[in-house]
């Protein structure tokens, strides 16, 4: 045996993926938050607009004259989970319907720090390096599964999207970690285990219900009891919290969806059309991530209709295109918002890739891993 081949053998191991995946993210932030001079409290992103200073039970680091971003809502959320106060903490939620319906990051968060607002901005940080760790260690599993080296695993930790996530305390790590999962154990024919970790994505995110409602479809379409029920139990649990999100919050029962939905294709194209506003950096990098998403997703469609694929893996792929497509400006208007939503596409798109030993599988891996890093300089230097 070469030495090369010893090494690759010697690689070939699931904590391989997950260490790589551990070290990188805490050098990442690490260097990020020593870069930019600032504490664990900035990646909260908490804006004038929503927070107030004086009214805050413990600092953090306050954006002047700006409305924020997402992460504060969840900062927030993880103070009281199961608030009935639209405004509570020195913070106001914006749409409280549509932001308590993502309740599982907040409530980790919650109660890894056990509540301590002091801890909180920590344990944010904790639950999503924890769930990227999952991303790669379910990733290697899945590769391993299909006679590939578990450093394919990285390819799932090492989506460039995660990178805007982490750095903004936001959900799409954790409700990509359930997602993959998931897929994971339905791949394995264990169903129960399947519907809950579905179940636990519904609740971190919205958007994951595509998953088990196309499962369902499929499991109608296919007179299968068996993907019928791995569907409804999410969905079921999706109507539950929602029900009583209504009764807690009645007339403020705004979904917060509307500003986020257009015509297909408009929202990109209108993205296009500004896109010359933005810096030579920031054009650059916009139409690389742009082309790269289009890249990948051609691709699983080539491979889809040229060769046997589930149909459930179909459904759940022309679902989440029709869904990303009909995404407003409001999102395509910068990569924070687009290629966060893009994050469960990622996840099935090389989920089906994974299937197949082609060239053109390893060259749309080796560039997802060059775009992380690309992007990762990129919020560590100019942005």
């Amino acid at each position: 045996m070469t030495l090369i081949a010893r090494l690759s053998d010697k690689l070939n191991k699931p904590f391989i993926p997950v260490c790589i995946t551990l070290i990188l993210y805490i050098f990442f932030l690490v260097f990020l938050l020593q870069y930019k001079n600032k504490d664990i409290t900035s990646l909260i992103t908490a804006g004038s607009q929503f927070t107030n200073k004086k009214e805050l039970i413990s600092r953090i680091d306050i954006l002047s004259d700006s409305s924020g971003y997402d992460g504060q809502f969840f900062y927030r959320l993880a103070l009281n989970p199961f608030t009935q106060k639209q405004k509570e903490y020195g913070i106001l939620l914006d749409t409280p319907f549509y932001r308590q319906q993502r309740l599982l990051y907040p409530l980790m968060a919650s109660l890894i720090s056990l509540g301590n607002p002091l801890v909180i901005p920590y344990a944010m940080v904790i639950v999503n390096i924890i769930f990227l760790c999952i991303l790669a260690l379910y990733g290697c599993l899945y590769a391993q599964r299909r006679k590939k080296h578990a450093l394919w695993g990285l390819v799932f930790s090492l989506y460039a999207g995660f990178l805007f996530t982490l750095s903004r305390d936001l959900a799409e790590i954790i409700s990509s970690g359930f997602f993959l999962a998931g897929l994971f154990y339905f791949d394995s024919k264990k169903f129960k285990l399947a519907s809950l970790l579905f179940s636990l994505a519904v609740l971190t995110k919205e958007t994951a219900m595509i998953l088990p409602l196309s499962i369902c479809m499929v499991g109608i379409w296919e007179r299968s009891i068996k993907k019928i029920v791995v569907g409804i139990l999410p969905v079921v649990t999706y109507f539950i919290w929602h029900g009583w999100l209504i009764y807690n919050w009645k007339e403020n029962t705004t979904f917060g969806v509307q500003s986020n939905m257009d015509i297909p294709f408009r929202g990109i194209w209108l993205s296009i059309k500004i896109m010359p506003q933005q810096s030579i950096y920031l054009q650059n990098t916009y139409f690389l991530e742009l082309l790269f998403l289009f890249s990948i997703s051609l691709l699983s469609f080539i491979y889809i209709l040229r060769r046997k694929i589930n149909l459930y893996l179909i459904t759940i792929l022309i679902l989440y295109s029709l869904l990303l497509v009909s995404l407003s400006l409001n999102v395509w208007r910068e990569d924070y918002g687009f290629m966060r939503a893009f994050s469960e596409m990622f996840i099935v798109i090389f989920f089906i890739l994974m299937r197949f030993k082609t060239k053109a599988v390893i060259v749309a891996g080796l560039i997802s891993i060059s775009l992380w890093i690309y992007i990762g300089k990129g919020l560590l230097t100019l942005r």
